[in-house]
């Protein structure tokens, strides 16, 4: 297998950052009580990925006297040369099993000031990307069709900021819920999925604060009741949420 790490544009690898100077230790020290325990291991596999901390396969030659320890990876996704592989496998298999027709993906955001409900309740995560899911999905069954979906939640933005958002792509059309044939020509109407989006999610974290399992961030302290949530959460009604959709192509990248 050929080795690929990452190089930043100045030469300096992603391990060296983490090792160079003790960073990663001091860092780990200084914040341990913050770092999530998946982020220490994802770290500490990085930081051993390919030595012999890891074990390794031994391969000796019959025929001479020549022998080569190749030392095992890490798999850790946060790792650029495992994560990188790893990539490359799941877009290869998606790829032979998503149809070959024409897709349409669709951006959906949030207003910034609701990221860190959802960073300090990151079970919430796991149930954002089924909302936006959903929405498609209810939308073209009133069309008279299943679609094919696939989605990820990005929760930083290209400047590694805090930016929760989903990435959607769905065909254009799909599956006649008859099953008897492949409708074409279906347009996604922005207005009416940003509608559908804005309620779902503040719908979303009002029933968490009714269950009493919402988390508040400290700048939210003073909401002690569901009515006084319920009044935070209505200002989000005259925010800007952005649902953007690109232009549909045969690309499903």
């Amino acid at each position: 297998m050929i080795h690929v790490e990452y190089v930043s544009s100045n030469g300096i690898k992603l391990r060296t950052l983490f090792l160079d100077n003790g960073n990663w230790w001091k860092l780990f020290l200084k914040y341990r009580h913050l770092i999530r325990l998946s982020i220490i291991i994802n770290v500490s596999k990085l930081l051993v990925c390919r030595t012999s901390f890891l074990g390794y396969h031994h391969f000796v030659c019959p025929t001479c006297s020549k022998s080569i320890k190749v030392p095992h990876s890490c798999k850790s996704r946060f790792c650029p040369s495992c994560g990188k592989k790893a990539t490359d496998i799941w877009i290869k298999n998606s790829f032979n099993t998503l149809p070959k027709t024409t897709w349409q993906h669709i951006t959906f955001t949030m207003p910034s000031e609701l990221w860190n409900l959802f960073w300090l309740n990151r079970y919430l995560m796991n149930l954002i990307p089924l909302i936006a899911a959903n929405i498609i999905k209810e939308w073209a069954k009133r069309k008279g069709f299943l679609p094919g979906i696939f989605l990820a939640i990005h929760t930083f933005g290209r400047d590694l900021k805090k930016n929760i958002h989903i990435h959607l792509s769905s065909t254009v059309g799909g599956l006649s819920l008859t099953y008897d044939s492949w409708l074409r020509g279906i347009y996604f109407y922005h207005e009416s999925l940003k509608k559908t989006w804005r309620y779902h999610i503040i719908a979303l974290l009002r029933e968490e604060f009714k269950k009493g399992d919402l988390k508040l961030p400290s700048s939210l302290k003073h909401i002690t009741s569901y009515n006084e949530f319920y009044s935070w959460t209505t200002q989000f009604y005259e925010k800007t949420w952005v649902v953007h959709l690109n232009e549909q192509s045969n690309n499903m990248k």
